[in-house]
């Protein structure tokens, strides 16, 4: 960890290479020009795509299975709340799961991709600097722009409007703590 200044405001970020864990600490002012770079992700993605058609499982513990139904590979954080692992065989855990009215749901990667779609639609409308990184996560060049908290609030607020997708955005000099 290193200590990083924003404004004035001391915070700890994980350094990727070794070799920059001895650097001094650097204060950025956001208003003058720098490399900056922004990191939008859907929050627990696979399960909030189900809930987009089912919205009154939102509050419940959500599950997602790989292929086949064999293991969990997504859980949202109620079902995470209850102790439940990623990676773990569905058969262990199957009565775990009815008695905690925990829903899961075999992997629908269709689904996935076509609101991973939409929102990276969403996404490509604020910067013209925008690189899929994953299904859920898109980074974006924010080179040149200083009114972070506004363009957070936008990426997040339309998502979760249009396609009720609920989003978390970070930016940061590096792709790395975005």
């Amino acid at each position: 960890m290193n200590d990083f200044y924003i404004k004035g405001k001391k915070k700890k970020i994980a350094v990727p290479r070794p070799e920059l864990a001895e650097a001094p600490a650097q204060m950025l002012d956001w208003n003058e020009p720098h490399e900056t770079y922004g990191l939008a992700d859907g929050n627990s993605f696979y399960n909030s795509c189900e809930t987009i058609y089912l919205p009154h499982l939102r509050d419940t513990p959500l599950v997602t299975c790989s292929n086949g139904d064999g293991c969990l590979i997504a859980l949202n954080p109620q079902a995470k709340a209850l102790g439940l692992k990623m990676g773990t065989p569905r058969y262990e855990v199957d009565q775990f799961m009815k008695d905690n009215g925990v829903t899961w749901f075999s992997s629908c990667y269709e689904l996935y991709g076509a609101v991973s779609s939409r929102m990276m639609m969403h996404f490509s409308k604020y910067v013209p600097g925008l690189y899929v990184y994953s299904i859920d996560e898109a980074f974006f060049r924010l080179t040149g722009w200083n009114n972070f908290p506004d363009l957070g609030r936008r990426i997040i607020a339309e998502p979760a409007m249009c396609i009720r997708m609920p989003i978390c955005f970070g930016v940061a000099p590096s792709k790395s703590p975005a």
